[in-house]
Order: C-alpha cells, then structure tokens, then sequence
C-alpha cells in the first residue's frame, strides 16, 4: 500500500465536515485530528523526513505534535510550528475511537476548537 498523506488529509477533513454538519460532533472531532496528523505527515514528507518507526515520526498526536517541536528543523518545518501552537489538539488522542459518547455540547465544543486548529494548519499548507 501506498501511503498518500496529502489525499487523506482532503478525505478525512472532508468527512468530518460531512460529520458535523450532520451534528456529529464526536466523530467529527476524531477525523479532523487524523486529517490534522495526515497533513503533519505529508509537510514532514516533502521536508525529506521518512515517516517510519526509526525516524519516530510514525506516531499520533499528541506525541507527533510533541516530536516536531522537538526535532523537526528547517523552513517547511518552521511554518508548520508555527502553525501549532502549544495548545494544538489539545485533549484530541487516537484513544478517543474507543470513548464512550460525550455529551453534545462539549462534542461540539472539541469540534470547533480542534477544527479551528486544523483550518490554520491546512492555510499554512496552502489547501485553502
């Protein structure tokens, strides 16, 4: 398989708006972070970075968010820090498939904060 972070990026933020507009913010939430861990992969990619378990890129967030502050280094990475502010994702974890459901209104509050977090990092892609 071939693994194409750019396109599952587009499909997973797709499919979480899909989701939200549908009001179902928890599943929503869940893809935007992978949709956000997608695009993370695709910017190391083009930086030369190989997404495997040596190079310790082949993680979810809040480890991946964790290692590119500590070690991504150069200009296509600078953009991307800076597109992640500390508290980027914040309480978002791969974990979160197996929750059981949340209740409405902080579903939706997850939702639009970590949708607001991945909206910059896709403007400093350049996909919007």
């Amino acid at each position: 398989m071939v693994e194409n972070y750019s396109h599952a990026a587009n499909r997973l933020r797709h499919d979480a708006k899909k989701l939200a507009s549908d009001g179902r913010f928890q599943n929503a939430g869940y893809l935007i972070g992978l949709a956000a861990e997608c695009l993370v992969k695709r910017f190391l990619e083009n930086d030369g970075v190989s997404i495997d378990k040596q190079s310790q890129f082949r993680c979810h967030f809040p480890n991946l968010g964790q290692k590119i502050m500590q070690h991504a280094t150069g200009r296509n990475m600078s953009k991307l820090r800076r597109a992640m502010s500390e508290n980027f994702l914040l309480g978002w974890q791969i974990e979160l498939r197996y929750e059981e459901n949340s209740d409405a209104v902080n579903a939706r509050a997850r939702w639009n904060n970590w949708q607001t977090d991945v909206n910059g990092l896709f403007r400093a892609a350049g996909k919007i």
